[in-house]
C-alpha cells in the first residue's frame, strides 16, 4: 500500500470534524509566515562596511576559539 493509498484509508476514517480540523492544519502549513518573509524579501545588504567595523568583525572572529561548550560550562558550574 503507498503512502497515498494509507492517507487516503486514514482520510476515509476522519470524522467530519476531524476532516476540518486537517484541513485548517494543512491551510496554516501552507500559509507563508511573516517573520521568515521579512528575512526573504529584504534588500541585499550592499553598503560598504568601514575600517572600524572590519576590526571589529575580525577580532570578534580570533576570540572565537575562547568560548567554552554548554556541557564544559555545565561541568564548571556543578
Amino acid at each position: 500500500m503507498t503512502a497515498k493509498d494509507k492517507l487516503r484509508q486514514a482520510v476515509d476514517e476522519l470524522s467530519e470534524l476531524e476532516a476540518e480540523k486537517m484541513l485548517e492544519i494543512i491551510a496554516r502549513r501552507h500559509e507563508r509566515d511573516p517573520m521568515i518573509a521579512a528575512f526573504e524579501d529584504a534588500p541585499d545588504d550592499d553598503e560598504p562596511s568601514t575600517p572600524e567595523e572590519d576590526r571589529s568583525a575580525q577580532e570578534a572572529w580570533e576570540q572565537r576559539h575562547d568560548s567554552v561548550s554548554l556541557d564544559e560550562l555545565e561541568r564548571e558550574l556543578g
